[in-house]
């Protein structure tokens, strides 16, 4: 839509109403409010910091007793897939302990199995092959250079190896954010990554990307868990 001849990068915000096909559960409505900030067209581990230092930075402005970070890389199309088959072999050698979503998910997506909450998942993904060990250089030095600029700015965060992005155009870093204290099963009160292959997937030239989504009800529900009048 011509963004490509403005300056760069574009940052684009959206607040309001989103739908979920989804079965609602807890926390998630079929009709939500999200908070979306993008920023399109660099590729560089600064504005990746940038949008994790907001992100927190909003949580405590709306009155959050500071959120839990948690942040990883995913890789990139050059050390991904490698990762993805080897990932795929360690559990094909222990397919007799997978529930059946998992031995289903197995085929389709590796990657979901590493974020799943059933107990016998939890203790194998222990043994699992971890991603930040197998980045290519450019994504390790990546992955690097955003926690040396969030350590800069203060931002508090922990390393989740097992946080992964299940689509081909997320590249390198992930991010989500917990009620402090409080990581469960759809407990996320937000999140995001870097997509820097989902211009080119819609048909457009290969444009880097990052941006983030915060579910206003979630928050709205935190802060009544804590105690704070939104």
């Amino acid at each position: 839509h011509g963004m490509q001849t403005l300056p760069q990068p574009v940052r684009l915000t959206l607040t309001g109403p989103m739908f979920r096909y989804d079965r609602p559960q807890a926390g998630r409505y079929r009709e939500f409010r999200q908070f979306d900030v993008e920023v399109i067209g660099d590729p560089g581990p600064a504005v990746d910091a940038e949008l994790i230092e907001l992100a927190s930075r909003f949580y405590g402005e709306a009155g959050l007793v500071q959120p839990d970070v948690y942040v990883n890389s995913v890789g990139d199309e050059h050390c991904r897939p490698a990762y993805v088959r080897e990932l795929e072999t360690f559990y094909r050698g222990h397919v007799e302990r997978l529930p059946p979503l998992e031995r289903d998910r197995l085929d389709r997506n590796p990657l979901r199995l590493l974020d799943s909450k059933e107990p016998v998942m939890m203790e194998l993904n222990r043994d699992a092959p971890v991603i930040t060990e197998r980045l290519c250089d450019a994504c390790a030095a990546h992955f690097a250079a955003v926690r040396e600029h969030l350590d800069a700015m203060g931002v508090a965060y922990a390393i989740d190896p097992f946080l992964v992005r299940g689509l081909d155009y997320y590249t390198r870093t992930a991010f989500e954010f917990f009620p402090a204290g409080q990581r469960a099963t759809q407990g996320a009160i937000g999140g995001g990554g870097r997509y820097d292959r989902l211009v080119e997937v819609l048909g457009g030239k290969p444009t880097p990307g990052i941006g983030f989504g915060l579910g206003l009800d979630r928050v709205i529900l935190a802060l009544d868990a804590q105690g704070v009048p939104p």
